[in-house]
């Protein structure tokens, strides 16, 4: 067993052995179904203040008196998710962008950009053409093509973002198709090649999933990817369906839950969406208990995402427009201080409670990752996987680099 799938078949094991720690969100059920497994894990919890909770998010070894079952799991974690940068696999060195270039691209963006080059640039060098996949303005396409006199093909629905990439290529001399499709559509395997290197930073799920099987189907030379976004699914499937087969054989059945654990965390989040972020919290639980009493189902709903503005409209409003776009059934009357007061205890407990299951929001994204890693190995591709970036810039920077021999 190569050292890929040992690493799989061993965090697949952990992460069935501890599917009651991860599973069940504390947003929507209290108590917890491990609470009467570990009670001295719930006691702990409970006592923690929010301002030591707020230190534990970081790091949840940050208090010395925390239960010893906790410091195994994270240590476990640690050494079953390790994932070695890729720069220390390869030394290949890509420049900053040019001076003239920089005020087109946001500072977090191009700092993703120049770090994924570092580790992407060998195998697009050794082919003439190169695919930006999902590619936004085109400026990684443009960027590794500009150094590599390659020719570009950048493939993104968005036809403003492509009249601005092409804009921007000219501009850099770059010979660049920018190609406006759909990249779920039959129409776009008519380019692929068994010349083309392709690459792709942060595709979201379904995207980089169809990616994949893409490029193993028309043999592409090699591939550059960045996953994210894992719960954004081809279809409306109830769990994660594994692409490589050992996947498909220890399967996890990762539900939407499940698949958002690992994007849950706010290493770059700035202070306002935080703040928007806690109130829609509230909001949200407050309208949970709302529609418990209403239906008399003790049960959590889960509702789509709604516009940030909402975060800044009574807690009246708010459930009133809730009712309106999702056909709810609201209780005839209420008192919304009481409510917003029983819904702000409920979400300081799952605040506390909820730094458990941050213990494995590293492991199960490693596990998705190396599933994608895994796949393109058992179909003839020479893999490697790492990160590509300090977790400042983002935390999304595991990548798959991986080329046909």
């Amino acid at each position: 067993m190569n050292a890929l799938a040992q690493q799989f078949t061993e965090l697949s094991t952990w992460l069935d052995t501890h599917r009651q720690l991860w599973e069940q969100r504390p947003f929507e059920s209290m108590p917890l179904p491990w609470e009467k497994t570990y009670p001295q894990i719930s006691l702990y919890l409970e006592n923690v203040s929010l301002e030591t909770a707020a230190l534990l998010e970081a790091d949840i070894l940050h208090g010395a008196n925390a239960p010893a079952l906790i410091h195994d799991w994270k240590n476990s974690a640690e050494t079953l998710s390790q994932c070695l940068p890729l720069s220390q696999q390869q030394t290949a060195e890509a420049p900053h962008f040019p001076l003239h270039e920089r005020w087109k691209i946001p500072l977090r963006k191009r700092r993703q950009i120049e770090a994924f080059a570092k580790i992407a640039s060998t195998p697009v060098q050794k082919s003439g053409h190169l695919v930006d996949w999902c590619a936004g303005k085109g400026h990684l396409g443009r960027y590794l093509a500009a150094r590599q006199e390659t020719r570009l093909l950048c493939l993104e629905k968005s036809s403003s973002l492509c009249e601005a990439g092409t804009i921007l290529a000219n501009r850099a001399g770059v010979d660049c198709t920018m190609k406006q499709i759909d990249v779920m559509s039959d129409s776009v395997e008519s380019l692929f090649q068994p010349t083309s290197n392709i690459v792709a930073l942060h595709a979201c799920g379904f995207l980089n999933q169809r990616l994949l099987r893409l490029a193993v189907k028309y043999r592409s030379k090699a591939v550059s990817l960045a996953p994210c976004c894992y719960h954004k699914q081809e279809s409306d499937a109830e769990y994660y369906a594994p692409l490589s087969s050992i996947g498909l054989r220890v399967d996890l059945k990762l539900d939407q839950q499940a698949l958002r654990l690992p994007t849950t965390e706010e290493v770059v989040a700035g202070k306002r969406k935080k703040k928007i972020r806690q109130q829609q919290g509230l909001y949200r639980m407050a309208l949970d208990l709302l529609l418990r009493e209403a239906s008399g189902i003790d049960r959590y709903r889960h509702l789509p995402a709604v516009p940030d503005g909402w975060a800044r409209i009574s807690f009246s409003e708010f459930s009133q427009r809730m009712a309106d776009r999702f056909e709810l059934c609201l209780p005839k009357s209420w008192d919304e201080s009481t409510v917003l007061k029983e819904a702000n205890a409920r979400l300081r407990r799952s605040r506390k409670f909820g730094l458990l299951r941050r213990l494995f929001r590293r492991p199960i994204e490693l596990w998705l990752v190396l599933d994608r890693a895994l796949y393109l190995q058992e179909n003839g591709y020479q893999t490697r996987m790492g990160s590509f970036c300090p977790r400042n810039v983002t935390p999304r920077n595991i990548a798959i680099i991986a080329t046909l021999p």
